[in-house]
């Protein structure tokens, strides 16, 4: 588990750094009406959501946990 951590982390902080653009499909939407995307991080695809705007933050949920996990007012003010 934690070298998916580590890797995904790696992941969003090259392509912030290096300025590569996202995936422009969506594969779903979350029950919020924010995009998900997905990427292939090696063994497993990674979904993940961009809210709000500013420095990217990267908020991980361990033991098989989603953002839908985090409380909505947590992502509300951080986004």
């Amino acid at each position: 588990m934690k070298k998916v951590v580590v890797l995904l982390a790696l992941l969003l902080i090259t392509l912030s750094v290096l300025g590569i653009s996202l995936p422009k499909e969506h594969v779903a939407y979350d029950p919020y009406g924010n995009r998900i995307y997905q990427v292939d991080t090696g063994e497993i695809k990674t979904g993940f959501t961009i809210i709000g705007e500013g420095e990217p933050l990267l908020l991980l949920m361990g033991l098989g946990g989603t953002i839908m996990d985090w409380p909505k007012t947590i992502i509300d003010m951080l986004s």
